[in-house]
């Protein structure tokens, strides 16, 4: 903390929580001690509340100016792309616990910790293992490439694409 960070005087707590914190979860624990002694609050732990500049270039010039919502951005970009935001979401996230539970099927969940969860579900034939934050399933020790990232949002959804939902 001294040499990276310019602090000389960390408690024993906060000692004992650096110490104590699993490698994945390290900036949460040196996150508030670096925060407290500059005065800075967050609102969440992965962003600021600050507005920040945004550049930009268009091939017509018509461009975003003044305030502008983070949401309306995305907007702006797939009406500039022509893309369609709909089919995209539709093929590359499905929240695969909602439709587990839909359909009556069991699911467990290796590593429960939550850090780093795979969504496991298990017939009397075959074994899907589905990890978070990666962009592949493995289907009876088969790895199998996915449209997109599989997305875990708090133990309660789990976004994988149309193409892992239709393996089972």
């Amino acid at each position: 903390m001294s040499e990276y960070f310019g602090i000389n005087d960390l408690t024993e707590d906060e000692i004992k929580s650096i110490a104590n914190a699993k490698p994945t979860t390290l900036n949460y624990t040196v996150g508030p001690i670096i925060s407290k002694r500059a005065f800075l609050g967050w609102t969440t732990n992965g962003h600021t509340g600050e507005e920040v500049v945004l550049y930009m270039y268009h091939p017509s010039n018509q461009r975003l100016t003044g305030v502008i919502q983070n949401s309306d951005i995305g907007k702006y970009m797939a009406e500039t792309l022509n893309l369609n935001l709909k089919e995209s979401t539709d093929l590359l996230f499905n929240n695969i616990i909602k439709l587990l539970n839909e359909k009556g099927i069991t699911y467990s969940w290796k590593n429960g910790d939550f850090i780093n969860p795979e969504l496991v579900i298990s017939d009397d034939k075959n074994t899907l293992s589905i990890p978070a934050n990666k962009n592949y399933c493995i289907l009876n020790g088969k790895k199998i490439d996915s449209l997109g990232v599989n997305v875990f949002i708090n133990g309660e959804k789990f976004y994988v694409s149309k193409k892992i939902v239709e393996l089972f």
